[in-house]
């Protein structure tokens, strides 16, 4: 079986999540089902180094404008001119004129939720458009929709009708070497103060910022906290403005923001990281979770969305709308050392429940049972 694989982003420098699914299954899948040819298809980008982890993958390079240019005109002839037999969409959106039968995954659909606040990004904007115009077509078009996490599987039922017999879900995992010593860049070692805790968020509403900061504040003036707020992506300009709109300027120079965090850089900051902070107001799966538990980092993470299902009895759960439970929870896991050692051993047992492989193995599944269905329906037609 000739199977196609979406990968539109694969080589862009800065990667985020969806992308880094869509890796680890393109690394996967041939190991797990080697019998198969799998043909990915690209835009070109500047990451030729990700190239190295691949194996028996055959890669398509197709050059577009836009994002919407590549996946609605150029990617469909490509799909015809490889012969493609079965086709996986990874990340949300579909070519409405896919020519072969295709699988959907579906990572969430918070953007089809009216009630869920908008960006105030306008790339963010307008990728929400997109998909708010896409996704209902391409989804009702898909031989089979794939969610992260049994939540999302019940979001995607609500908000999307007649998906419930071809929807499941598969979850994601971490990289198998993710806990490992060797593999980290610890390019930020001089930035990193002694103890800190680490918030891996930024501007979108759902990563629930500005509680996250509104909660450093009590837990700093209030409650007397000491340890300093490590973040990622985030500009100053924004942090400087969240303190001074709550009078607490002089925290400036206690929250150390880093910029893009490459993969390979964040084992080391969850291993030096006192706790990782993930109280999002909506997730589908929440990988990061999963990667500061590999690395031994306690968590704290939301009591609602996917978070729970993924991490089990392996984190301290907060309210993410009341600042200051989120708080206390700060200090909780600052003064005591044996709650934090529970949940990292926690953590350590919790993230063996996830696996790329499986993963891969549920896919490729997937895509035998549609093309196993076509081949039937050909062989329907042939004998009529």
């Amino acid at each position: 079986m000739r199977i196609g694989i979406e990968a539109q982003r694969l080589l862009r420098t800065h990667k985020h999540g969806m992308d880094m699914v869509a890796l680890h299954l393109i690394e996967n899948l041939p190991q797990v089902a080697p019998q198969h040819q799998y043909i990915v298809f690209v835009r070109p980008g500047d990451d030729e180094e990700v190239l190295k982890r691949f194996h028996r993958v055959t890669l398509v390079y197709v050059s577009s404008l836009s994002y919407v240019d590549w996946e609605q005109i150029w990617l469909p002839l490509a799909i015809a001119q490889n012969k493609i037999d079965v086709m996986h969409y990874t990340s949300n959106t579909a070519s409405l004129y896919c020519p072969v039968p295709y699988v959907l995954t579906l990572h969430d659909v918070i953007y089809l939720e009216s009630a869920r606040q908008s960006s105030k990004n306008i790339y963010q904007r307008l990728g929400a458009l997109y998909r708010k115009w896409v996704v209902p077509k391409a989804a009702a078009r898909a031989s089979k929709i794939v969610t992260v996490s049994n939540f999302e599987t019940s979001r995607i039922e609500h908000v999307l009708v007649n998906t419930k017999a071809r929807l499941s879900f598969i979850y994601n995992a971490i990289d198998e070497n993710f806990g490992d010593n060797n593999f980290c860049a610890p390019s930020f070692e001089s930035k990193l103060p002694e103890k800190f805790m680490f918030f891996l968020g930024n501007t979108d509403p759902k990563k629930n910022t500005d509680n996250v900061l509104l909660s450093f504040i009590h837990y700093r003036k209030k409650l007397n906290g000491s340890l300093p707020l490590v973040v990622g992506d985030f500009p100053r300009t924004y942090l400087k403005n969240i303190l001074k709109k709550y009078k607490a300027e002089e925290l400036y120079n206690e929250i150390i923001t880093l910029g893009y965090i490459r993969n390979t850089d964040l084992p080391s900051i969850y291993r030096k990281a006192t706790f990782f902070l993930y109280p999002s107001l909506r997730e589908s799966f929440g990988i990061p979770i999963l990667e500061a538990m590999a690395c031994g980092c306690p968590v704290i993470t939301s009591n609602r969305s996917c978070m729970p299902e993924i991490a089990g009895d392996a984190s301290l759960l907060v309210n993410p709308e009341d600042t200051m439970d989120i708080s206390m929870a700060m200090l909780s896991l600052e003064v005591s050392a044996p709650e934090r050692n529970l949940l990292s051993n926690r953590g350590l047992e919790q993230v063996k429940k996830f696996s790329w492989k499986k993963s891969a193995q549920q896919y490729e599944l997937l895509f035998n049972e549609i093309h196993i269905g076509k081949q039937s329906h050909k062989l329907l037609l042939k004998n009529a």
